[in-house]
């Protein structure tokens, strides 16, 4: 374990010369702890923006990949660009299990920022990323960002709204905080996340896919990492991929769980219990903590904000 955190601090600090003496810090013995302190001095180093069209910038994030955001989103773009990472805590632990040979999904991807990142531990040859975005507009920044980062040849973009059956929807896209668009968000919910009225962007009929039906489109026969984020969307959106859940050994999910925006949560969480057999919480402290939930009355007096970032596997996580 502290060789593999070694080698993510290793590939953070020689982020432009990803392979210069490597495995010297690889084989030196120093602490575990070293992949968060380059993590922290990476953003320093990384932070650059520069801007390459009237709403559109490429900034550098910590892992040194590129990436196109839109500049008109207050809601994920400031932060890539001005600190070069998101959600680092469970950013960390999600780049722990993404292997050379993963299938990953990153479902609800906006700009693509956890396929992107998930891209820096894969075996080109072998592995494979799979961008969901419902939202029109962002499809063109995902694809400038994989084929800068040379990920497009692995990569396949997805410009479907994931659900439990194929059709079209309607999308509400807000004015300013497009990682809070999402399907049939209502006024009184926008307001209540961002503490203020919002504009409506637009609204757009969208094709609907399950994860189900993707994967045998596509031939998969296993997926290895799920991360989604769909506004609340997720209940349904599982309904529609249990097949797949069940074919995948080695599957691990990363979810954001919003407990007001589902039909039944209690029920949601039983049936992600039943179907992977480990349920875990992901805290704030010591740079990404997990912790092992075992039913839904304890989960839910672990939510301070209605909302918690879940990792589900089928086997047990070092916690």
């Amino acid at each position: 374990m502290i060789k593999r955190s070694l080698k993510r601090g290793a590939d953070v600090l020689f982020s432009g010369a990803r392979y210069a003496n490597k495995q010297a810090i690889e084989q030196s013995g120093l602490p575990g702890k070293l992949d968060e302190l380059l993590f922290h001095v990476n953003h320093v180093k990384n932070g650059t923006t520069i801007q390459t069209g009237p709403y559109e910038a490429l900034t550098r994030l910590f892992t040194g990949q590129k990436m196109y955001v839109d500049t008109r989103d207050i809601s994920l773009a400031p932060h890539l660009m001005m600190d070069g990472h998101w959600e680092p805590e469970i950013t960390h632990i999600f780049r722990q299990h993404i292997e050379p040979d993963s299938v990953v999904f990153d479902i609800g991807a906006n700009f693509g920022y956890f396929g992107l990142v998930a891209g820096t531990e894969l075996d080109h040859s072998r592995g494979q990323l799979h961008f969901f975005e419902a939202n029109p507009e962002l499809a063109p920044y995902i694809f400038k960002t994989l084929s800068v980062n040379g990920l497009l040849p692995v990569s396949q973009i997805v410009t479907k709204a994931v659900s439990d059956r194929q059709g079209d929807i309607e999308l509400t896209v807000l004015d300013d905080l497009w990682g809070s668009s999402g399907i049939n968000i209502s006024q009184d919910a926008i307001t209540n996340v961002a503490g203020r009225d919002i504009g409506v962007r637009a609204k757009v009929n969208v094709p609907m896919t399950t994860i189900d039906e993707y994967a045998r489109e596509k031939n998969i026969k296993a997926i290895d990492v799920i991360k989604m984020d769909i506004e609340g969307h997720e209940e349904t959106a599982y309904k529609g991929m249990r097949g797949m859940v069940k074919k995948s050994p080695r599957m691990k999910m990363f979810l954001e769980f919003t407990d007001e925006a589902y039909k039944d949560s209690a029920k949601f969480f039983k049936h992600m219990l039943e179907d992977f057999g480990h349920m875990y919480a992901i805290s704030n402290d010591n740079g990404g903590t997990l912790h092992e939930v075992k039913d839904y009355e304890t989960l839910k007096k672990m939510m301070s904000d209605k909302w918690i970032m879940l990792l589900a596997s089928k086997h047990p996580v070092n916690a």
